[in-house]
């Protein structure tokens, strides 16, 4: 089965900080962690034909991440960005 993974990527993961701005980043962290988590709980009660599906959820410090049914078709976003780009032409 053809699976699809978000993962949660931290602020720290991608720029050099500083420590004061490091402790602003480990807040962010934290709203990260709790926004995953309820995105989590929503897509784990979520069944219907034009919605994916919640396959599994890896929890581990520092890899968070979501797996999904695959879409071979791509995403919401880029469907909804094409039609909004030929509908401006």
């Amino acid at each position: 089965t053809m699976v699809a993974v978000k993962r949660l990527i931290r602020f720290a993961e991608h720029e050099a900080v500083s420590d004061a701005t490091l402790d602003h980043a480990n807040v962010k962290e934290a709203d990260l962690l709790s926004e995953f988590v309820r995105e989590v709980r929503v897509l784990a009660r979520l069944r219907h034909p034009h919605c994916v599906l919640l396959v599994g959820v890896v929890l581990a410090r520092g890899q968070q991440s979501l797996v999904c049914e695959y879409c071979p078709h791509g995403s919401l976003w880029g469907l909804l960005r094409a039609r909004g780009a030929t509908a401006n032409a």
